[in-house]
């Protein structure tokens, strides 16, 4: 698939993120979701972390794809397409992981019990030095889930509607490696809000 480039945040959207977010754009933020601080407590217990400081440092979950997309808008980006995501993660060679083909254990957050600040697994970075694209939690896109037409394989045709969304990315309470893998998806309702999603 061609590319004319984009940009992506070198880490998914963290609990400290958005508790700034709420301190700087809270009108705005409450009119996407009007149990903020509620949400952010929430997100903060399911953090695996010891301090405060790591906790902010976890991805922010239990936000449905709807609230994910009126966050980015805050911020002036959007949610990447599952192509986007992962040309992200396989890189520009196809690989398995950001990492490499095979999988190593120690570098993601996996089979875990909560997550991890986004940058305990500085070594599992893409080539391009994103973190998290395997592990800690499953991330949204913007593309609607479906059968992609691969009849044309260098130009995979997506589906341009239907009522759920693409995750990508696995999570820490995945215990099968396949499901961090660069092409594996699965699928969930963009108003669902889940503790291993963000």
């Amino acid at each position: 698939v061609a590319f004319e480039g984009y940009k992506i945040a070198e880490t998914p959207f963290t609990n400290g993120q958005f508790k700034r977010l709420h301190k700087l754009k809270r009108d705005e933020l409450l009119e996407i979701m009007p149990d903020a601080e509620g949400r952010l407590k929430r997100s903060l217990e399911i953090s695996a972390e010891k301090t405060a400081e790591l906790k902010l440092q976890s991805p922010m979950v239990c936000i449905s794809e709807v609230e994910a997309e009126g966050i980015a808008k805050l911020l002036g980006m959007r949610l990447p397409s599952e192509l986007e995501r992962e040309r992200a993660a396989a890189y520009t060679d196809g690989r398995s992981y950001p990492f490499g083909n095979k999988f190593d254990k120690n570098k993601v957050t996996f089979d875990d019990n909560g997550t991890r600040s986004v940058f305990a697994h500085k070594e599992g970075a893409s080539p391009e030095g994103v973190l998290d694209l395997s592990g800690n939690i499953w991330e949204w896109t913007s593309s609607p889930y479906g059968e992609i037409d691969l009849s044309d394989p260098k130009n995979p045709k997506l589906p341009q509607s239907g009522d759920l969304r693409v995750l990508r990315g696995g999570s820490w309470y995945d215990g099968i490696p396949e499901d961090l893998q660069a092409a594996y998806r699965i699928n969930f309702h963009p108003e669902n809000r889940y503790d291993g999603v963000g």
